[in-house]
């Protein structure tokens, strides 16, 4: 009788302590079958320049002495390519949406998306340079992934369309107790922090206006409940094989 009630608690606690396989998948949708595809309303995302971004501008022409005005601390040489030396020679949006650039002077770029602020750029720079390339890139797409991932901090983006999956792909993958029912994204406005809760095991999550990221979100990972049970049953786990090993001895004592 106790061998039996044994095993019977040995069960309860494996499956206690394992994750729903359904809570385990991505994007779960009966209606995909393999090899036909199947589309959602997701409408292109672009990121509009806000107030304290900051831009790297390049300028590329055969005057490398003007190219030098330009690229601040960006010459040959130079640590282009490392976020932080970008940062710190990038071009900040002042509190009026403005940057100033060398000879042009202050262009307005708030509101506007990285190909419009190129354009602008380009036109201003095309007054005193002639056959003159601009390239704009956004330095301070940095995101945070918390939680229940496998390597949690911080990350810089370097696609502006980046979406939920790439930064949990950044972060490592979520893990086995990572909760996917409840990923929450924290994102600061002009109106304060708000805070919102997605279920990306459903394909809809595509829809969601919170698919695409913004600089600074952080995104939560809770854990499963089942992971808090799982290091509650532990103990009990010991005591149950200590349990069972003493049924054990006391049957092989009574076959003797």
């Amino acid at each position: 009788m106790l061998k039996t009630i044994a095993k019977l608690l040995i069960i309860v606690i494996t499956f206690h302590a394992c994750a729903p396989y359904r809570k385990t998948i991505y994007i779960q949708d009966e209606t995909l079958t393999g090899g036909v595809p199947k589309y959602y309303e997701n409408k292109k995302f672009e990121y509009r320049i806000q107030t304290n971004d900051v831009l790297h501008i390049r300028v590329l022409s055969a005057d490398q002495e003007i190219n030098n005005t330009f690229n601040i601390n960006n010459n040959a040489g130079g640590n282009f390519g490392n976020p932080g030396s970008l940062y710190i020679s990038g071009y900040s949006v002042d509190h009026q949406g403005n940057i100033s650039l060398p000879i042009v002077g202050k262009l307005s770029v708030r509101n506007l998306t990285l190909f419009e602020v190129q354009n602008l750029v380009q036109q201003s720079i095309d007054v005193y340079l002639k056959n003159a390339t601009v390239i704009v890139k956004l330095i301070n797409f940095r995101i945070t992934v918390l939680g229940e991932v496998t390597r949690p901090g911080s990350f810089v983006i370097n696609n502006a369309q980046a979406n939920l999956f790439e930064a949990l792909g950044q972060a490592g993958d979520i893990q086995q107790f990572g909760n996917k029912e409840n990923v929450r994204i924290m994102r600061q406005t002009s109106d304060g922090a708000e805070v919102v809760s997605l279920d990306i095991t459903k394909s809809d999550i595509m829809n969601s206006k919170y698919y695409y990221l913004q600089p600074n979100d952080v995104i939560y990972i809770e854990p499963l409940r089942s992971k808090t049970q799982r290091a509650n049953l532990q103990p009990l786990t010991v005591t149950f094989a200590a349990i069972s090993t003493i049924i054990l001895l006391l049957n092989f004592v009574d076959n003797q």
